[in-house]
C-alpha cells in the first residue's frame, strides 16, 4: 500500500509541474528561440574571423605534412646511410622513431632535437646523401615547400589583422 501512495504522490507532483510549466511554455519558447538565435550568431564566423583562422588551420595541416615527409627522409638516411645518421645525432621525427632512440619506453630528447636541427639545416643545404637519391631529392624539395608555406600561412593572420585595422 505505501508503494501505491508514493506512486500517486509522484503522479500528482508531475501533474502539478506540468500545469506550472504549461503556463510558462509560450514564454519559455520565445526565450529559447531568442537564446538560440543569439547562440547561432555567436557561432557564425565573419569573413574577418575566417581570414585569421583559416591560415592557421592550413599551417597545422602543412606542419603535419612536413612531419610525414621528414619521417620518410630520416628513415631513408637511417636505412641507407647509417654512419651519417649517427653523426647527425641519431635524428628522429614525430611519426618515426628508430629503436636506437628508445631507452625502454623513454624516447630520447636529443634525438628529437637532432631531427629538428637537421630539418632546419636541410632548408638551406642539400646533404650529400640526398643528392644521389632521386626519391630523397623529391622529398627534400617537398620539405622545403611545406616549411616555407607553413611560415607564410602562420604569419598571414598577423599581416591580415594589421591591414584590417
Amino acid at each position: 500500500m505505501p508503494q501505491s501512495g508514493v506512486c500517486s504522490l509522484r503522479l500528482c507532483g508531475f501533474a502539478a509541474l506540468r500545469e506550472i510549466s504549461g503556463a510558462r511554455e509560450e514564454l519559455s519558447r520565445k526565450d529559447a528561440q531568442r537564446h538560440y538565435a543569439d547562440f547561432c550568431s555567436c557561432l557564425q564566423a565573419t569573413a574577418r574571423d575566417q581570414m585569421i583562422i583559416l591560415p592557421w588551420f592550413l599551417a597545422m595541416l602543412l606542419a603535419a605534412g612536413d612531419e610525414f615527409v621528414m619521417s620518410r627522409l630520416l628513415r631513408h638516411e637511417y636505412s641507407d646511410h647509417r654512419p651519417i645518421w649517427e653523426s647527425d645525432g641519431k635524428p628522429r621525427s614525430i611519426f618515426w622513431t628508430p629503436p636506437e632512440c628508445k631507452v625502454g619506453w623513454y624516447i630520447t630528447y636529443a634525438s628529437g632535437r637532432a631531427g629538428r636541427a637537421l630539418g632546419l639545416k636541410m632548408l638551406f643545404q642539400t646533404p650529400g646523401w640526398v643528392a644521389h637519391h632521386q626519391e630523397s631529392l623529391r622529398l627534400l624539395r617537398l620539405h622545403r615547400i611545406l616549411i616555407y608555406a607553413f611560415v607564410g600561412s602562420f604569419i598571414a593572420p598577423f599581416i591580415i589583422a594589421a591591414l584590417l585595422q
